[in-house]
């Protein structure tokens, strides 16, 4: 009976052993898993925050791009704008300076007219009392219009129509006939024809009324 007991003592103490064991390596195992647990929770709340900071670190990188792309952008701008107004200012500089100069042109041209019709006006008074003085001569001291006389040309004269004499400025002519007041006929050498009597004047008017010829 005592060997008995001793056995089942025996046994029943290794029976406890064994569940203690059992019992401690399930603690063993349950806290190796908490371990674990914990270990993976912490690296990926590590992953997270690496994660997170990596996500804060390129949104800042692009609110800071986005930031010099609308700097540059309004750099941009602001230089077109002052260019523009660059440009606008030597626009108007240029139009003010043309303006100006067509101002001047105008007043030049209306001078240049305003001297052209004076000189005109002159002219044509200075030819008609030349053609009075020329035609009243021919007829009071030659008494008739078949008497010849010599003329000096005053002016260059180029005949465009047949039967009119060319001559050039300062050639001596001699008249044959006076046709009217405007018109003398008369010889150059073996040239003959009719001329203005305007671009002439008589060689004796030139001597004896030269003062007449200069006013």
């Amino acid at each position: 009976m005592r060997r008995e007991e001793e056995e089942r003592i025996r046994l029943e103490e290794e029976e406890r052993e064994r569940v203690e064991e059992e019992d401690r390596q399930r603690e063993e195992e349950r806290l190796r898993k908490e371990e674990e647990g914990r270990i993976r929770r912490e690296d990926e709340a590590r992953k997270r925050e690496v994660e997170r900071r990596k996500r804060e670190e390129e949104e800042r990188k692009r609110q800071e791009e986005r930031l010099r792309r609308l700097e540059e952008e309004q750099l941009r701008e602001e230089q077109l704008a002052r260019e523009e107004e660059e440009r606008l200012r030597e626009e108007k500089r240029k139009r003010e300076e043309e303006r100006l100069q067509e101002l001047e042109n105008l007043h030049q041209q209306e001078m240049e007219e305003g001297r052209r019709l004076k000189e005109e006006v002159e002219e044509r008074a200075r030819v008609k009392e030349q053609n009075n003085i020329n035609y009243r001569v021919s007829n009071s001291e030659l008494g008739n219009d078949d008497d010849t006389f010599e003329v000096k040309a005053i002016y260059s004269f180029k005949s465009t129509e047949e039967g009119e004499l060319p001559f050039k400025k300062g050639a001596t002519i001699t008249v044959t006939e006076v046709i009217d007041d405007n018109w003398y006929y008369g010889q150059v050498g073996a040239d003959l024809g009719m001329f203005p009597s305007s671009y002439v004047v008589r060689i004796e008017l030139l001597i004896s009324r030269l003062p007449l010829l200069r006013g």
